[in-house]
């Protein structure tokens, strides 16, 4: 081996390995800044307003997602992405920093709540720069047929950290902690934002190569145009969003898998622990099989699996009444959130990098800014599950995200793992 293919897999392996090391660390910061759990739990020390609380969700998602396309436009213009990244891990530091400083220092719940929102969207609106940057930097410093073990690893690595803090997060907030509102809430803000930083500042020492494929920067109308072109010439792109959209219409019903089994199976409200920690260790098992099948198949066949796992899980899920008095109602329902961890880790191994193979370099942030916006309008959207449940039953819900993992897996069947030319 000469000594510059030396360096060169010298240095893919530093920068395999620090892309890891800011998964890893992200596990963390997300279990400690989890907006279902956490953010939601400290708003509600501050306000009993059903309407502001649920307003913690939306906007921890939509601050990442919904800006990508705007920002998509000037970012194909820039031949790096790092810079982009650097500026805004920055930022999200800052934000971080002062959150856990309003928790610890502001006294006024009024003025709390008022900085915890705008310090919120501030953080995410910049998570939403770095993303693109993210996806970016890994098409150019991880090889295609590594993306899926690399996801692999950030995930279930960081699902380990996730499961350690996720313990702490608990022991904080339980009635027996020495540590009160609002400073168990500060010292969680504080220690994520260690983690974010030292995180993020493993990625920003990526060595990113330059971008040789620029495009003209664009203002949101022009991007929108530039999509519908890309989705009148790219039979993969329409594919992709088609079988992305049903993905997201097929987990709808995930969330009330848990109610539905104390509601109409009558489990305990005590064996949830059970179920999470089932559902933990299968995803963690799965990731690297999965990330492993990945670089030997191919992304296209791991996610054939996973969207034919997610038929099964609402298969079972509608046949619990008769399978329950088979196997037992709480065995029926670990087995279901076992093939959740299962169907999860695959699509989250193979879903991304099937995405960046088959964006066009030159397209490459059109087609992850235009993606990830769809995505947050329509994760937005899937707040009408509550509604569908409220209105027509469990087995209403089951059935629509059967059948749109049904349509997920006939898109990926339709899919060609070779990007297109161009």
């Amino acid at each position: 081996m000469s000594v510059i293919q030396s360096i060169t897999a010298a240095a893919r392996r530093r920068d395999f390995n620090l892309g890891v090391l800011n998964g890893v660390l992200f596990g963390g910061v997300d279990t400690l800044f989890d907006p279902s759990l956490v953010l939601v739990t400290f708003a509600s020390f501050l306000t009993d307003s059903p309407i502001l609380l649920g307003l913690v969700y939306p906007m921890s998602q939509a601050g990442w997602f919904l800006p990508q396309l705007w920002v998509s436009g000037w970012f194909q213009s820039k031949p790096t992405a790092l810079p982009i990244y650097r500026v805004m891990a920055v930022i999200r530091t800052i934000c971080l920093v002062l959150l856990a400083l309003t928790a610890y220092a502001v006294k006024d719940k009024g003025w709390q709540l008022l900085l915890f929102f705008t310090l919120l969207m501030a953080n995410q609106l910049a998570a939403g720069f770095s993303g693109l940057s993210f996806m970016d930097v890994v098409a150019k410093v991880v090889p295609p047929g590594q993306r899926g073990l690399f996801f692999a690893w950030r995930l279930s690595l960081g699902s380990l950290l996730g499961v350690g803090a996720g313990v702490w997060v608990r022991s904080l907030l339980s009635e027996t902690s020495p540590i009160r509102f609002p400073n168990n809430f500060a010292l969680m803000f504080a220690v994520a934002s260690v983690l974010a930083a030292a995180g993020m500042a493993a990625f920003a020492a990526l060595r990113e190569p330059i971008n040789q494929a620029l495009v003209p920067r664009a203002s949101l109308i022009g991007q929108l145009r530039r999509a519908r072109t890309a989705l009148q010439t790219d039979p993969n792109f329409r594919g992709f969003l088609g079988l992305r959209l049903a993905l997201i219409g097929g987990s709808m019903a995930t969330p009330f898998f848990t109610v539905f089994a104390a509601q109409r199976l009558q489990v305990a409200a005590g064996a949830v622990g059970i179920f999470l920690s089932a559902n933990i260790a299968a995803s963690l098992v799965a990731y690297i099989v999965w990330g492993q099948l990945s670089a030997r198949r191919g992304n296209r066949y791991v996610l054939r699996i996973g969207a034919g796992l997610g038929v099964l899980v609402l298969a079972f899920a509608l046949m619990a009444w008769p399978l329950s008095r088979l196997l037992g109602a709480q065995t029926l329902v670990v087995l279901i959130f076992i093939l959740v961890g299962v169907r999860d880790a695959a699509v989250g191994v193979s879903l991304g990098p099937l995405l960046l193979d088959m964006a066009p370099p030159a397209a490459r942030s059109l087609y992850i800014g235009f993606t990830n916006t769809l995505v947050g309008i329509t994760v937005l959207l899937t707040g009408i599950g509550g509604f569908i449940v409220d209105g027509a039953g469990f087995p209403a819900l089951f059935v629509i995200s059967l059948l749109a993992y049904a349509a997920a897996t006939w898109a990926i069947w339709r899919f060609r793992e070779q990007p297109l030319p161009g």
